[in-house]
């Protein structure tokens, strides 16, 4: 990451990642760990989310966001086939749902979708795309259901980082924010599950930048799973603000 401190005698093993500012002195930091920015060790031994002395006391740190475990999220064409299935299974399951609010929006505002220009990522680089929203229920967030025609249509993953509006993506222009385009923009992810609809730009960065460093095909099922009780509480903030 940028303006992290190694050394003296520091050991890095393999798949380790060091976010921003982080600074390391004597200490070994075993495969497969995240460090997280601006955090601080001292003659430690690190493995994931425990945290050694030489002494052989073991702290389990249980905030992912200081110490946590790296890794790859499933990908290639099983990633594919996955997103496909769960994506035109829920469509089937929820078509009485799509066409009684797209039929809804077409009477209320005279147009059953609109287009939503999104900005996501491919080879680690930005890239735009049009999505499709209904008109209506923005604060039931049930006008972003055709996203699931975007996962159909290759332009966005099930789980992955926030697909941002062309305003927000001319916003991200740090290295760490950058990062988030090392992985697909998805319809849920660490960006849907840990913020609130109001949370700032910033907030959403630095979780779509945690999910880039430390996403395995296990925390994409997690997230997945846990995004309905995600989108209650969502809802219910929208409901108090």
């Amino acid at each position: 990451g940028r303006e992290v401190e190694l050394g003296p005698s520091v050991i890095l093993g393999a798949n380790v990642v060091v976010d921003d500012e982080a600074t390391l002195t004597n200490s070994t930091i075993l495969d497969h760990t995240y460090v997280g920015r601006l955090v601080k060790i001292a003659d430690r031994v690190v493995s994931r989310a425990q945290l050694i002395d030489f002494q052989g006391e073991n702290i389990p740190v249980v905030d992912r966001f200081l110490l946590g475990e790296t890794g790859l999220s499933f990908a290639g064409q099983s990633t594919r086939l996955f997103d496909v299935s769960i994506a035109a299974l829920t469509l089937i399951g929820l078509s009485p749902l799509l066409i009684v609010i797209g039929l809804w929006s077409l009477l209320r505002t005279g147009k059953a979708l609109v287009r939503a220009p999104q900005v996501g990522s491919r080879a680690g680089e930005p890239t735009a795309f049009d999505g499709w929203r209904f008109n209506v229920l923005q604060t039931w967030e049930l006008d972003r259901l055709p996203e699931l025609f975007n996962v159909l249509r290759g332009k966005l993953s099930l789980v992955g980082v926030k697909p941002l509006s062309p305003a927000e993506a001319a916003q991200v222009t740090e290295d760490w924010q950058k990062q988030r385009y090392t992985c697909p923009a998805g319809c849920t992810g660490e960006w849907y599950v840990q913020t609130q609809p109001a949370s700032t730009l910033d907030e959403v960065l630095v979780a779509d930048a945690y999910y880039a460093a430390t996403h395995t095909t296990r925390d994409d099922l997690r997230l997945l799973l846990r995004t309905p009780l995600a989108w209650w509480r969502r809802r219910q903030a929208s409901v108090k603000g």
